[in-house]
């Protein structure tokens, strides 16, 4: 739309739409956190464990080459709890 000369358009209607998604989601989130939240507090060790094992199934799954590397990778850069390079 920017080669047409609509790039003001484009801009409008994905700031728009982007905020639409941002507040359906919100709302989503308003409403199904509390249920959820009780949900939450019944689990049991085995569900905690159960929860641990999808979760490093899914990122072996996705990630591409070795599944271990997957799994266990690091951001080069930066750790979220501790950072070398000063950036944060």
């Amino acid at each position: 739309m920017a080669a047409r000369g609509e790039a003001g358009k484009a801009l409008g209607t994905g700031l728009f739409f982007s905020f639409l998604g941002g507040f359906f989601s919100f709302l989503i989130l308003f409403f199904i956190s509390p249920p959820l939240a009780k949900l939450a507090l019944k689990f049991a060790p085995f569900e905690y464990f159960a929860i641990a094992i999808f979760s490093l199934t899914m990122i072996a799954s996705v990630s591409t080459g070795s599944t271990v590397k997957g799994a266990y990778k690091r951001n080069s850069r930066c750790n979220p709890f501790y950072c070398r390079h000063g950036t944060h």
